[in-house]
């Protein structure tokens, strides 16, 4: 008996990925109305199931649905029955009946009851951890660890930077945590840039950040003057540094000068949550994705820390640290939002980290009533300035769960 998986194309396309992983058929057939195929569904589908399972592309079928036929119910049972006519009478067929349209969902429940070997399952979008038998209404928990790159592969979306670059990167992040953790006992409280490395609009700052890797360049007298004893201590054991009358002497590479002016807090968030993955139900955590469109449509992005949760909601981290005294408006939670919005996901999630006084000067709430609003009607959750210092004292599932409001 052969096992065939009819999935309903959608722009949301983790529900039929999952049943294709969970259910293992022997053939799989990608029902595509002309509207998803404007939206390039299949392709973005298959790219998608790809990069976990490239095998099943040798049992995958297109089934298109003529152009102006979406909704018309009787090209749709034409379409379903010669699938059915073509194969054995002995096929067990599984319909996931969650995508589609409507009229597309009723005539492939109609088609396929004539059949004798069927099931119809279906996949609710708000609980897309669980498979339920559409006529029996028995559910079953999806067991596929589905990846970032699966998820954003579907809605169109690719890796930029290599993971292998992000994997080094986070490899560097690692290497030097115990500076970013201090760094977060201080977040209230801590200046790195000494006046010589700010002047000329930052000058000094920018040649050390634009350095070619591999290239160092001298730290001159006030160039790195952490206000903190624990936090120049720090940078001397990780940085190989010497303290000279309150500056730091050395050599500093472009890393070094990106940590410092704000990569600490993105090296710190990502690899407390990473610590505590299995506890908090997250399937993958990563640090510094750089993503862009497959067509051209979208620019790169860079996403912080990005995370995909067990229930496969994804969720991401914008992290500034600093002034940010351009940004009073706070103009970030609507770039925020449109970097959300541009994936055309429904289980989304942002935040937004930061220890900067302009968006908070008690490290408590909010400065103002505006931010609030922006931060409200983006839903996007603000971690201020005390909030990290409390992940750095206490970095635990429990303290994680509580302050970016998991279960």
């Amino acid at each position: 008996m052969t096992k065939k998986l009819i999935c309903l194309l959608s722009q949301q396309h983790v529900p039929n990925l999952l049943s294709a992983h969970h259910l293992r058929p022997d053939h799989l057939i990608l029902v595509e109305s002309s509207e998803m195929k404007k939206k390039n569904a299949a392709d973005d589908f298959l790219n998608a199931l790809r990069i976990s399972d490239p095998d099943k592309l040798k049992h995958c079928e297109i089934v298109p649905i003529p152009k102006g036929k979406d909704s018309d119910f009787q090209t749709l049972l034409a379409t379903f029955g010669e699938l059915i006519t073509k194969c054995s009478p002995d096929t067990e067929w599984i319909v996931n009946l969650t995508g589609g349209n409507k009229p597309m969902s009723i005539a492939a429940y109609e088609a396929f009851s004539r059949t004798a070997s069927r099931r119809f399952i279906y996949i609710d979008i708000g609980a897309s951890n669980k498979i339920v038998d559409f006529l029996t209404g028995k559910g079953f928990f999806l067991d596929h660890k589905l990846s970032i790159e699966e998820f954003l592969a579907g809605y169109g979306f690719e890796y930029k930077k290599a993971i292998d670059s992000v994997k080094k990167a986070e490899k560097w992040a690692e290497k030097h945590v115990d500076a970013a953790i201090v760094m977060a006992k201080h977040a209230m409280n801590i200046r790195c840039w000494g006046q010589n490395a700010l002047e000329n609009k930052r000058e000094r700052v920018e040649k050390f950040k634009k350095l070619k890797t591999g290239k160092t360049l001298d730290l001159e007298k006030n160039d790195l003057v952490p206000n903190n004893a624990e936090v120049r201590s720090a940078f001397c054991k990780a940085f190989d540094l010497t303290e000279q009358d309150g500056s730091l002497m050395g050599t500093i590479n472009k890393y070094i000068a990106k940590f410092i002016d704000g990569g600490w807090l993105e090296n710190f968030v990502w690899h407390t949550l990473n610590q505590h993955k299995s506890e908090l139900g997250l399937l993958e955590v990563r640090l510094g994705l750089e993503i862009c469109g497959k067509r051209g449509k979208v620019q790169p992005h860079e996403l912080d820390v990005t995370l995909m949760k067990n229930d496969y909601t994804f969720e991401f981290m914008e992290c500034k640290s600093g002034s940010q005294e351009h940004d009073k408006k706070g103009d970030i939670f609507y770039r925020i939002e449109t970097e959300r919005k541009m994936l055309g996901a429904i289980r989304t999630k942002s935040y937004f980290v930061t220890n900067s006084k302009t968006f908070s000067e008690d490290g408590d709430e909010l400065k103002n009533e505006s931010l609030e609003s922006r931060a409200k009607s983006y839903d996007c959750k603000p971690i201020l300035g005390k909030a990290i210092e409390r992940l750095a004292e206490t970095p635990d599932a429990a303290t994680i769960k509580d302050i970016f409001g998991w279960k």
